[in-house]
């Protein structure tokens, strides 16, 4: 990420990127290899399907995908036969190391280490898209595409939904409820383009706070983009959601 020429070449600091090929394949059995580790968090997709699992349990940190191991591989399947296919790694920046020895502080994100096998041959150029979800971005995005109410969950890659909440009284404070969102699901919420948090069905907390004053009466729009499955319902509350406590 950090090597992008974006930002007046200060490459980019926090979000997500999309590297995208083709690749020519026969019909059957293919491998995906990352050398290296994953930083931090990588959805693989063959035409557009993600192929992956999401994230439901700390058993799936050794799988492929995952930060933890080096050199991971995933099994798949080339199911329109011999043919062009669009290959996709979308990655997710999750954080920075704010601790351990000086070697943990080099902390570039994406795939920084090393390259990507198919079949055991090196992937050469890729396409990257930065996703950094400015709010000037967020706010401009437009052409969306209208979908059954709610959002058909056929659908099996990441997803942006837009949801509008009409206000007719002066806005107070509220949560939003990520509950119902899919036990593995994770994204990021956003209210009229400011960022207000991402949210993970591992939990433990199953709400995020809408101060008011990022509220106005009227249309509000609200957008979740979710990596794993699509959001088909959206819901407030006026309490906090925390989980359920742990304890000594």
């Amino acid at each position: 990420m950090e090597d992008l020429p974006i930002n007046n070449d200060n490459g980019q600091s926090y979000g997500y990127i999309l590297y995208r090929n083709t690749a020519t394949l026969t019909g059957g059995a293919h491998t995906i290899q990352t050398i290296g580790h994953v930083r931090d968090l990588a959805v693989f997709m063959l035409d557009q399907q993600r192929l992956t699992g999401d994230w439901k349990n700390s058993a799936q940190l050794n799988n492929f995908g995952f930060w933890p191991l080096p050199d991971q591989t995933f099994d798949f399947n080339a199911d329109k036969g011999d043919a062009s296919y669009v290959v996709d790694l979308l990655v997710e920046n999750m954080a920075r190391n704010n601790y351990g020895p000086p070697s943990s502080f080099n902390q570039k994100r994406g795939l920084p280490e090393g390259p990507v096998l198919l079949d055991n041959e090196e992937v050469v150029g890729w396409t990257i898209f930065p996703l950094e979800f400015k709010s000037a971005w967020v706010r401009s995005l437009n052409n969306w595409n209208n979908s059954p109410a709610p959002p058909s969950t056929a659908v099996n890659s990441p997803t942006l939904t837009k949801a509008t909440l009409s206000i007719s009284t002066e806005p107070t404070d509220t949560f939003i409820t990520t509950a119902g969102w899919g036990d593995g699901n994770r994204g990021v919420v956003f209210v009229n383009g400011f960022n207000v948090g991402r949210f993970s069905g591992i939990g433990p907390t199953k709400t995020l706070y809408i101060p008011a004053p990022l509220l106005s009466r009227g249309d509000n729009t609200i957008l979740v983009w979710s990596l794993f499955e699509p959001v088909t319902t959206i819901t407030f509350a006026d309490q906090p959601d925390l989980g359920v406590p742990l304890r000594p």
